[in-house]
């Protein structure tokens, strides 16, 4: 993420609007992360539930809630997940 840019322009625009740009930003350097370090992983693994979010070439979303005993996630590493997928 570009320091001076804190999510989308619409998001940018209202942070101006608002005077909360600078609280924005220090979100997006302190809270958003490209891994999951140790304390994270362990949250994960330890979870019952989460959602999957997923996006096609053309924008278009979707989530979807995955759910299983605790421990049905598996951390592979710090930057990758495995959980069984159970048809409906």
């Amino acid at each position: 993420m570009d320091s001076g840019q804190s999510g989308s322009a619409g998001e940018g625009d209202l942070q101006e609007r608002f005077g909360t740009k600078r609280r924005a930003l220090s979100f997006y350097e302190n809270s958003m992360h490209d891994r999951l370090n140790e304390v994270m992983q362990r949250f994960v693994a330890e979870r019952i539930m989460f959602f999957l979010g997923t996006a096609d070439a053309e924008g278009h979303t979707d989530c979807s809630p995955r759910f299983g005993p605790r421990g049905f996630v598996t951390v592979l590493d710090d930057t990758r997940l495995a959980y069984p997928e159970c048809p409906r």
